[in-house]
């Protein structure tokens, strides 16, 4: 995926050296991504891509708040068939000294992306903000309205998380019968991050599209702070030798799904992938 190793390779050799608060980086200010959906889907090529864990992460941002409130790592474990004591891509953080101390459950992930898509603390009222069953709903009923954003940052739970969202933003555009999306990202580790939440936001415009009897169209992803983390420096020079695979993978979606909360992991199916990218780069998760 040409589009994403442009980034890459920009940060890598354009990019400014910062130490910040986890660790050594290299950063750019803005980058874009930018991908017609239409053409295929946008899964790197030059690594293998964990789809399983794509799909399962963003099935449970869709679950919602499931215990006080808060999202349950648990649930994301369930979701993906593992055992209560595996981890997931969330678990780092979740072990982090300062998160075990404001913690009220084990699993507690906090207030994130599932308490934000659907069930943002309503200020005004005791009845929780649904952010997705809106946007759906007007994308439904006024498609050309400019209003189709959900929100993630609250600042009145940022500290109520053991990850404060990267993704910040996500807004959905109807143009001449096609799904567009375009998301905002504060911050991106670029060889590890970016690639999953490019694959995670290419999938969530499929299913809308077809809850809203839309095509998909393009992809856009602003990255403010598009880093590598110095560690990674390796695996980025190998991955940027490799050529992309010429084949696009097509994403399949069980076409009886009419409803965001019936997609199940057998409902979401990455296709002509195997086969069509090069070997998996192990790089450290930096939390």
């Amino acid at each position: 995926m040409k589009e994403y190793l442009d980034i890459l390779r920009d940060v890598y050799e354009n990019g400014w050296d910062a130490e910040t608060r986890n660790a050594k980086t290299r950063k750019l200010f803005s980058s874009v991504f930018r991908f017609d959906l239409q053409r295929g889907f946008p899964a790197v090529s030059t690594k293998k891509l964990y789809f399983k864990s794509v799909k399962g992460e963003l099935l449970w941002f869709l679950r919602g708040a499931t215990r006080d409130g808060r999202a349950d790592n648990n649930v994301l474990k369930d979701i993906m068939g593992k055992s209560k004591d595996s981890r997931t891509i969330w678990s780092d953080n979740i072990e982090k000294k300062w998160w075990q101390e404001k913690m009220l459950f084990d699993g507690d992930v906090g207030m994130s992306y599932p308490v934000s898509w659907r069930n943002w603390p309503s200020a005004f009222d005791d009845v929780d903000i649904d952010q997705i069953a809106w946007v759906i709903k007007n994308i439904k009923e006024n498609p050309q309205s400019r209003r189709h954003v959900v929100s993630n940052w609250n600042p009145d739970t940022i500290d109520k998380t053991c990850l404060p969202p990267c993704h910040t933003q996500f807004i959905f555009n109807v143009i001449d019968g096609r799904l567009n999306l375009q998301m905002t990202q504060r911050s991106g580790d670029t060889a590890v991050g970016i690639p999953f939440n490019i694959a995670s936001y290419a999938t969530l415009c499929h299913m809308v599209a077809q809850l809203t009897g839309l095509e998909v169209g393009i992809l856009v992803i602003i990255i403010v702070d598009a880093h590598i983390y110095r560690a990674h420096f390796d695996g980025v020079k190998k991955q940027l030798s490799r050529k992309p695979c010429e084949i696009f993978p097509t994403l399949w979606l069980n076409p009886e799904i009419d409803d965001i909360d019936d997609f199940g992991m057998e409902d979401i199916k990455l296709r002509d992938y195997k086969g069509n990218h090069h070997p998996a780069i192990k790089y450290e998760m930096i939390a």
